[in-house]
């Protein structure tokens, strides 16, 4: 079996490895991909693949630093629901709560439609 790797319309190596499968035609986008190292963040030039410059943040890492955000303000907007729910006097104002919200949603977007990229860029925390 013939291995390729998915690229974009600039020859960015952007998905996962697919294997030929007998009787279904291979997209014009998968590339031949047998040499080994070769990966998301590598270019196809036409006739050849390109190793990047830099070390390029995957996509599956990018959800993995992503979590781990949302994991650590989970307590605050979890404290303030609860708060609310129980009737007690809120530690946050709503204000700075749907700031909060503003941010985790920013978080959990971040991975639509990301490019690999050596920086990407994070939203900002609220303060």
């Amino acid at each position: 079996m013939t291995r390729r790797l998915e690229v974009d319309e600039n020859g960015l190596a952007v998905g996962g490895f697919y294997d030929d499968i007998e009787g279904v035609e291979t997209p014009s986008n998968w590339i031949e991909a047998e040499q080994a190292g070769i990966g998301v963040g590598w270019t196809w030039d036409g006739s050849s693949w390109v190793a990047p410059e830099e070390y390029l943040i995957s996509s599956y890492d990018l959800r993995q630093s992503r979590d781990h955000l949302l994991r650590e303000c989970d307590y605050i907007t979890s404290r303030h629901s609860e708060q609310l729910s129980l009737g007690v006097t809120t530690t946050l104002t709503n204000e700075v709560y749907s700031g909060w919200l503003v941010y985790r949603q920013a978080l959990r977007d971040m991975t639509t439609d990301y490019i690999p990229t050596a920086s990407p860029e994070y939203p900002l925390e609220p303060e």
